[in-house]
């Protein structure tokens, strides 16, 4: 609003110029330019003809040079046309490949690559932004007095969105991108990335669905690696990244809040149900897959500073210092009996919940137990470039309410590691567990620790010394 006032005011003063130089023009004292001058109620008391012939050429100071009067008149024209755009510009622009999305107050844009899309929206728009803004500066350099054309010339050859103050930016409403975390793995990674190199105003939201599979939704395959979209969006280094989900609402809120008082490109990597799923089970899966951390909550937000320690936080996770989340269990076995078990969360515990995962786990009784299965946790623990023996599991209760053990497959074995290792890498990002600081604590105690043991020889060598002095002394002085 307040940028709406200052143009108007532009245009005010703009218009008393050229209404000023008007009067140093002959033909504004015609009866004719008189008549349109007083207008229908003036023109009935007064005779513009009379009052033509009585009227004193001005004088005093001379009126515009045609150049500047042209350009004068080429800047007002230009802040009515920005006035008017800000007038019809629609409050949100929400782009997306899916036909079912409204945006109330706004426009919905439907295409088959949404990044392409919005990167010509924001295009266009900053384009007219720059112009009125231009238009504005311009207009202000003018009322001050005037500028040289050389002057003008650099000002206009140099100005871009880039030159644009934060409040400017402000005039460029909000423009969203929905997409789906398969659609861009087939087909619009790429235009993602040539989006965000642009460092335009836009915000995006990736969804992923709650099956967190490498190959895809409905796809019993853990093969490959699961997409880390939030970890690609911070290699842009000045992209506001969030990762979130419903099921931690504090998180995600305060997460999309940030996304949308920012100025520069944003990515909000949000999981979705999969279609279908009852809101239940799905806030469950959700709630597994941040404590397990194979969907953990993060933020990266450019704007913080400079380092990583001021701009990543792993806020939102529960004991982040800890690789694998270890949680007390109870279960409730037959005869209505309780039992509290220890376990340590995996990508396996969120698995075992959705159906298409369900051949990847072979649930044997208690009689089938033996010494050679290890629980999942520990055996991921343990498994560094060679798998460690033993057969992982991980605790389950059967519907006869007893409890289980289930075997999971060296699939299902590689995509918990994946996690885990997705995991400690944010970690190390968040200054957690981080192996450079481990490595030069070890390397600062090995020298004090070799520096101790230096002086502590030395020491011990004087005393020897001191000792078999003192006793020589002795034996002289019998």
């Amino acid at each position: 609003a307040r940028f709406f006032e200052k143009c108007k005011d532009l245009r005010i003063r703009l218009e008393e110029i050229l209404r000023a130089d008007a009067r140093h023009d002959p033909a504004s004292r015609t009866p004719e330019a008189l008549s349109k001058a007083l207008g229908e109620w003036g023109g009935g008391w007064i005779d513009p003809g009379t009052l033509s012939q009585v009227l004193p050429e001005t004088t005093g100071s001379q009126g515009l040079s045609a150049e500047r009067k042209k350009r004068i008149e080429s800047l007002n024209r230009d802040l009515v046309r920005f006035l008017d755009l800000i007038r019809e510009t629609p409050a949100l622009y929400l782009v997306s490949a899916e036909e079912d999305l409204s945006a109330p107050g706004g426009t919905a844009l439907v295409h088959s690559d949404p990044f392409e899309c919005a990167a010509g929206v924001v295009d266009g728009i900053l384009m007219n932004v720059v112009e009125g803004v231009r238009a504005l500066r311009v207009a202000e350099l003018e009322l001050a007095g005037g500028a040289s054309n050389e002057a003008m010339d650099i000002f206009l050859a140099h100005f871009d969105w880039q030159s644009l103050t934060s409040q400017e930016l402000l005039l460029v409403p909000p423009v969203l991108v929905v997409e789906s975390s398969d659609r861009l793995t087939e087909t619009t990674m790429s235009s993602l990335n040539r989006l965000l190199r642009t460092g335009y105003p836009v915000d995006i939201m990736i969804t992923v669905e709650d099956s967190f599979a490498p190959a895809g939704p409905d796809d019993s395959r853990l093969t490959g690696l699961l997409p880390d979209f939030g970890y690609l969006g911070m290699a842009h280094r000045e992209v506001f990244v969030l990762q979130s989900c419903p099921a931690e609402p504090e998180h995600l809120l305060k997460g999309l809040r940030k996304l949308v008082g920012n100025l520069g490109p944003g990515v909000a990597v949000v999981v979705s149900p999969a279609p279908g799923s009852s809101g239940e089970i799905s806030w469950i899966v959700q709630k597994l897959a941040h404590r397990s951390r194979t969907f953990p909550c993060f933020m990266y937000d450019p704007a913080l500073g400079d380092t990583w320690a001021d701009r990543f936080s792993l806020e939102g996770n529960e004991r982040p210092e800890e690789r694998i989340l270890k949680v007390e269990i109870k279960a409730e076995t037959g005869g209505h009996s309780i039992t509290a078990i220890e376990e340590g969360l995996t990508f396996a515990h969120t698995a075992a919940l959705k159906p298409e995962f369900s051949g990847h786990f072979y649930v044997i009784g208690p009689d089938a137990w033996d010494e050679d299965q290890v629980h999942l946790s520990e055996y991921l623990q343990e498994y560094k470039t060679q798998p460690p023996e033993g057969v992982p599991y991980i605790w389950m209760v059967s519907p006869e309410r007893e409890l289980c053990r289930a075997v999971v497959t060296r699939e299902m074995v590689s995509a918990c590691r994946d996690r885990m290792h997705s995991w400690g890498i944010l970690q190390e990002l968040g200054g957690l567990n981080n192996e450079y600081v481990r490595r030069a604590v070890a390397e600062v105690r090995a020298e004090m620790e070799e520096s101790f043991a230096a002086r502590t020889q030395e020491i011990e060598e004087r005393a020897r010394t001191q000792g078999a002095t003192e006793a020589v002394d002795r034996l002289v002085a019998l």
